[in-house]
């Protein structure tokens, strides 16, 4: 989300030292167990994707954007022993650097940028779960032409909503392996909003650990919500409610956003951040603006004496997310209005 105001950065929690092998040993065995998996209808291929994702060792460049602003980076993934690896170097802009061991992730950066882009690149790479109820509720899943994406062959499977509060994707996915090639965000028309493609990519060779290798001016991310502070936040939290959602979204993650409360809804492919939080009279103005796939709604409630401002960020169509920030309600003992 880009949106530097009102951006959510979530830690990962630390896990212990991985094993130092060469990353990729095992990679020729993976390759060959995800690629006897027999790959049919449309389902089927995305359960493929979800296996090359997370255990194909890959290499390449990959292009991220919209019709406004691009960004170019070099990926790396290995699995061993259990483990991923993963190096995200960003090849345009500022030097940034994402490299992930497990759940520890390290960055080197000049600023806060880096995880967020390591989000969203984290999203795509994150396939979907074609048993996910979302799936056969408010999305039809189609199997289209086949193309050639980096130099490889690939096909195309559409996930088209049911409705017209969120978007639909089309993926490319490698014939040989189920790979994510290529992933285009589209709207009711089907046109595309955002889109990340392999420019170019290596797959099943072997990659040594080093390549994995934190620089010594890295900086590690953890959580930094404790027990006691998320019991309080979500005890804050309930005092605020959107009083719509789309069907299908569920609240599913806590966080501290450092001025209020926040809370993630998704349907497991869309997705919106609420943020809650108290303001002096000089903040800013109820706005709605779009980044790319990103909308952001914000607007102003009085609950009392407090002035909250109430934010709604996500990958949705601007009249949905100006619907749920709208709908947004204090259930305390205070009266409310607008502004």
């Amino acid at each position: 989300m880009r949106a530097a105001w009102c951006v959510l950065t979530l830690g990962l929690a630390l896990v212990n030292p991985v094993n130092a092998s060469p990353a990729g040993s095992d990679n020729q065995i993976t390759d060959n167990v995800i690629a006897s998996v027999h790959a049919s209808g449309p389902r089927q291929w995305l359960a493929r994707m979800s296996h090359a994702i997370k255990e194909v060792n890959y290499q390449g460049v990959l292009v991220f954007g919209n019709d406004r602003l691009w960004h170019t980076m070099a990926i790396s993934h290995a699995m061993v022993d259990g483990v991923e690896y993963e190096k995200i170097s960003h090849l345009t802009g500022h030097p940034r650097e994402i490299i992930r061991v497990g759940q520890d992730v390290s960055c080197t950066h000049p600023d806060d940028q880096a995880l967020r882009m390591y989000d969203q690149t984290a999203n795509l790479l994150s396939g979907i779960d074609p048993d996910l109820p979302a799936l056969g509720s408010y999305y039809q899943i189609r199997q289209a032409r086949s193309e050639r994406i980096a130099g490889r062959d690939a096909l195309q499977i559409q996930v088209v909503p049911n409705d017209t509060f969120r978007f639909g994707q089309n993926l490319w996915l490698d014939k040989e392996t189920g790979l994510l090639l290529r992933s285009d965000l589209v709207d009711q028309s089907r046109q595309v909003i955002e889109r990340y493609q392999f420019a170019e990519i290596r797959i099943g060779q072997s990659i040594p650990s080093t390549e994995f290798d934190a620089p010594p001016d890295s900086h590690q991310y953890v959580s930094h919500l404790g027990a006691s502070a998320a019991t309080a936040l979500i005890q804050h939290q309930q005092d605020w409610y959107p009083d719509w959602v789309p069907p299908g979204f569920t609240r599913s993650t806590e966080s501290d956003a450092t001025a209020g409360a926040a809370l993630l809804y998704s349907d497991g492919l869309s997705a919106f951040t609420l943020f809650v939080d108290q303001v002096e009279q000089d903040s800013m103005p109820d706005m709605s603006r779009r980044w790319g796939a990103t909308a952001a709604v914000v607007r102003h409630q009085r609950a009392g004496e407090r002035r909250m401002r109430i934010t709604v960020v996500g990958e949705l169509p601007m009249a949905t997310a100006k619907r749920i920030a709208l709908s947004v309600r204090y259930a305390g003992n205070h009266p409310i209005s607008e502004r």
